[in-house]
């Protein structure tokens, strides 16, 4: 089955490569929307053979903008399968042969178990390096899904909810990491740092995005925190793998 993915980025050259490299696993196409990275982010997507095209406002964080795109850059795609994320996320079907059985099942979406990834170590030639954290139902997005049977798949920002329209059966299946909380607090906190900077004056009077805002110490201690509380995952299959933790349809 054919599977197009479209990651959205800003200054992520220091892993952009990790994330193209996964999901060129089991994709057809992988696309990299760019909003005006000013590292070579870009450079090394199409060096990997991704497509790259450029989205939003230079110097300005606005999650409309995200929200946007999101939304609508999928219509144009002949795939069976299509997956919406940003460069930090990494999802992984139930198996390798996951699309074709769902599809044949009649499913139409796909609603991972979200899992937050925490380390203070940074991995080298694989994400799968890092596997330290704990489940996290707010990750848990309507990433990938058929967009030959989904219409509409109506995000609001952050992208944490979606009202899709269409056809819609969604199986509870997957995974899907965030490894925002990766290279330890000091990482995150630079990182951060550089978000408040860019954003809009929309994203400040609504406050999306506003953990951007979190003062420095108070994220360094929220880190700790949730490392603390993780723990590692186990690996299933091949190339694919899963938390050793019932999915959330089982609670």
């Amino acid at each position: 089955m054919k599977g197009h993915a479209y990651i959205m980025a800003w200054n992520e050259a220091e892993t952009i490569a990790l994330t193209i490299k996964h999901y060129q696993q089991f994709c057809d196409k992988v696309i990299l929307l760019d909003n005006f990275s000013d590292d070579n982010t870009r450079e090394i997507a199409e060096q990997m053979g991704a497509e790259v095209r450029l989205f939003g406002i230079k110097g300005v964080l606005d999650d409309r903008e995200y929200t946007k795109i999101k939304n609508n850059v999928w219509k144009e795609s002949d795939a069976d399968w299509v997956i919406v994320v940003d460069a930090d996320e990494i999802f992984f079907p139930y198996g390798k042969y996951a699309f074709q059985l769902l599809s044949y099942s009649g499913f139409t979406i796909i609603k991972p178990q979200g899992w937050q990834v925490v380390s203070r170590d940074m991995p080298k030639e694989n994400w799968l390096e890092i596997t330290n954290g704990f489940a996290y139902d707010q990750y848990s997005k309507l990433c990938c899904f058929n967009p030959k049977e989904i219409q509409e798949i109506n995000y609001v920002h952050g992208c944490h909810v979606a009202k899709p329209v269409g056809n819609v059966k969604i199986a509870e299946v997957g995974t899907l990491f965030h490894y925002r909380n990766v290279g330890g607090p000091e990482r995150l906190v630079k990182r951060h740092a550089l978000y408040r900077d860019r954003m809009s004056d929309w994203n400040k009077r609504w406050n999306a995005g506003g953990h951007y805002l979190y003062e420095d110490q108070q994220r360094r201690k929220e880190w700790e925190e949730q490392f603390n509380g993780s723990r590692p995952f186990a690996s299933l299959g091949t190339g694919f793998y899963l938390p050793d933790t019932p999915s959330p349809k089982n609670d």
